[in-house]
């Protein structure tokens, strides 16, 4: 039976510890409120999700939760004409958002949205063999383009610069466009005459070049716009960009198009190296990223997925989600925004409103210490190693494909290599741990047995949704030289294959979120400031628990009373207080499983050791709930077990399964 709220009072009281429910003992878990965050310049509150497109102002009072607006503009739509500029949508797109107090960033499409009077300007076209609409580029290495190409940056820089302050100062970012759209590559499929091949170092040098401009023009502007740059899903340009282009912000795509994404843990330890470089200078290293999911996997469950996106989000250091409208439509979301709003840009653990831990568990079928080869067999099928070995030859080859917009679907994900190794994993040793943990909710679905029909649904896996994506194996296409054969094709007006999305990239994708098991993933939970000690010997790891229509089903997890896995402890990030050695005003927010009977406490350090701050027995209802609960003894000097600073302790009964603990300032 729950406590009533005359015996918790008791409760409190007797352990001179205040606490506090939230109104309604079985009503579904409730969010945070926004927290203050500014761009380092006292612009305001920038961090966190951000819309674009045609919204009308009835829609923006259904999204208050949007922090900025993005703008993104064609050449051709911006200069028609040569030398004759139409800024009337440009204009009227900046003042829509000012006039919502909504910080703004915009990028110029050039490559196939660049103006048609460029070819009778001496810029030579280049025609690349495509299904697609987008067929004609420019030279980009012609001197007539260059010079106005730079032309077009320099009159949008004086354009801007000339905007009264109340909307000039909302501008804070500026992303670079120097090719195929946002994407890194130059063109969508082949060049049909193989003189306009390139290399890998002649595209990269162009690049270069370009944000070396856009750089000084971005710094010289009053106040500062930031510089936003497309790493590549791969990470190939970050150190460059970090080197050269100090304080650069740089596009994170594989971070807000999925989550538990093959090659995850590699690209998580890469983000990382930027971290610090934020506490001395809070404009230093911000990451944006888009949605682009073309709503498969993405819509078996909405709710949990997008949840389950922006908490691994925000590990990672997501500033900035970037989202249209179709993604704004389901209400059940806007707690997961308002989440998302309340920890994105919070870099520095001293000045963070709170602390969060996300609980999950991720199955690495690469991780020998948790899954040794002795007991669950090799990674790699021993029947495929030749295969393997001949497609390691190639790393490179698949998983530099990096979209930007929709019309070219969301692309590659991960790391290359560790997709290849998820492509040729033991069959045996797959089965073997996911059948550990099949009871638990976690799930394989064998991409060969993964089907599309013929209105392009991906069906298999027990009938689950799943996202389409585009494969396009055209090394060209990624900046490489191709060789002679491939070029007599272009030049010829064959395919060769170079645009068609393939049934295996479609279930490749769908693969990584829906799969429970893959390759140098993150092993556990998503986290802010607040650690979890041992997750995987202290607790129990659930997937697709609770309602479908509240959001924190996708990952738990629990206790495990019958293998002794009975307290989860936490431990808070020094930095967060600062070392300070005394007392601390503090929320402790928990959400849990209302199912079964079990009784479990909140315990924490006081003055005179470990206290239970707060017990719970379950009341069975089904439902997510939240609890917060307030602490004003609690010290954070990791003096629990284990080096800790709270505790969930299960008491008796049932296993309790919870999703976010958190701790906030008070």
């Amino acid at each position: 039976m729950i406590y009533s709220k005359i015996t918790l009072s008791i409760i409190c009281l007797l352990s001179m510890t205040f606490c506090s429910v939230h109104t309604g003992e079985n009503k579904p878990a409730e969010n945070n409120t926004t927290a203050a965050a500014n761009d380092g310049a006292g612009r305001g509150n920038i961090w966190g999700v951000w819309g674009g497109g045609n919204y009308s102002a009835t829609d923006m009072s259904q999204y208050p939760y949007l922090k900025g607006w993005y703008i993104v503009y064609q050449w051709k739509q911006l200069e028609p004409e040569k030398d004759k500029f139409d800024w009337d949508y440009f204009d009227n797109q900046m003042k829509f958002a000012a006039s919502h107090n909504l910080s703004i960033g915009f990028m110029v499409w050039v490559g196939p949205h660049s103006p048609e009077w460029l070819y009778s300007n001496g810029v030579p076209k280049v025609t690349t063999n495509t299904k697609k609409k987008l067929a004609d580029y420019p030279w980009y290495f012609s001197d007539a383009y260059k010079k106005r190409y730079y032309g077009m940056m320099q009159a949008v820089f004086d354009h801007i610069e000339k905007y009264p302050a109340d909307l000039r100062n909302k501008i804070i970012l500026w992303m670079s466009a120097e090719g195929s759209t946002g994407d890194i590559t130059p063109y969508k499929g082949y060049p049909t005459d193989s003189k306009y091949n390139m290399t890998d170092e002649q595209w990269t040098s162009f690049k270069q070049d370009v944000w070396k401009y856009m750089y000084n023009l971005c710094a010289n502007a009053k106040p500062k716009i930031n510089l936003l740059v497309n790493q590549a899903n791969d990470g190939r340009y970050l150190n460059w960009l970090t080197t050269n282009l100090p304080d650069v912000w740089v596009k994170a795509g594989n971070i807000s198009h999925t989550y538990q994404f093959n090659g995850e843990l590699e690209y998580y330890n890469r983000l990382q190296k930027l971290e610090d470089k934020t506490i001395q200078n809070e404009y230093s290293s911000r990451l944006r990223g888009e949605i682009t999911v073309q709503g498969r996997w993405f819509s078996q469950n909405e709710a949990w997925n997008m949840y389950a996106l922006l908490s691994s989000a925000l590990h990672f250091g997501l500033d900035i989600f970037n989202t249209s409208s179709k993604y704004l439509q389901n209400p059940v979301d806007t707690s997961t925004f308002n989440f998302f709003n309340f920890y994105a840009g919070q870099k520095n653990p001293a000045k963070s409103p709170g602390a969060f831990c996300v609980l999950r568990d991720g199955l690495d079928a690469a991780d020998l210490k948790r899954f040794p080869e002795s007991k669950y067999g090799p990674v790699l099928d021993p029947a495929q190693m030749d295969a393997y070995n001949k497609q390691m030859q190639r790393k490179g080859y698949s998983a530099n494909d990096n979209e930007e917009d929709d019309d070219a679907g969301a692309g590659e994900q991960g790391i290359n290599e560790s997709n290849i190794k998820n492509d040729f994993l033991n069959p045996s040793r797959v089965n073997k741990i996911v059948d550990e943990y099949a009871a638990y909710g976690a799930k394989r679905s064998d991409i060969n047995d993964i089907t599309e029909d013929t209105n392009g649904k991906m069906e298999g896996a027990e009938n689950e949704d799943y996202s389409t994506g585009k494969q396009n194996k055209n090394p060209n296409r990624q900046g490489k030289n191709a060789g002679k054969r491939k070029q007599q094709k272009m030049a010829a007006g064959e395919s060769g294959g170079g645009d068609k999305a393939t049934a295996y990239q479609k279930r490749r994708e769908a693969s990584m979120v829906i799969n429970d098991i893959g390759v140098n993933i993150l092993p556990d939970n998503y986290y802010r400031y607040l650690i979890q000690y041992s997750p995987n010997t202290t607790s129990r790891g659930y997937w697709r628990v609770g309602p479908g229509d509240q959001p924190y089903g996708r990952f738990a997890r629990g206790f495990e009373s019958k293998e002794n896995k009975t307290e989860m402890f936490f431990a808070l990030d020094k930095r967060f207080f600062g070392g300070n050695s005394g007392a601390q005003n503090v929320a402790i927010k928990i959400i849990y499983l209302d199912k079964g009977n079990g009784s479990w406490s909140l315990n924490y350090t006081g003055a005179s050791g470990k206290k239970e701050a707060y017990k719970i027995t379950c009341g069975n209802s089904g439902n997510w709930i939240t609890k917060t609960i307030y602490l004003s003894d609690a010290y954070f000097a990791q003096k629990l077990e284990h080096g800790c600073d709270i505790s969930l302790k299960y008491l008796s009964g049932d296993n309790t399964i919870f999703n976010r603990v958190e701790v906030l300032r008070q």
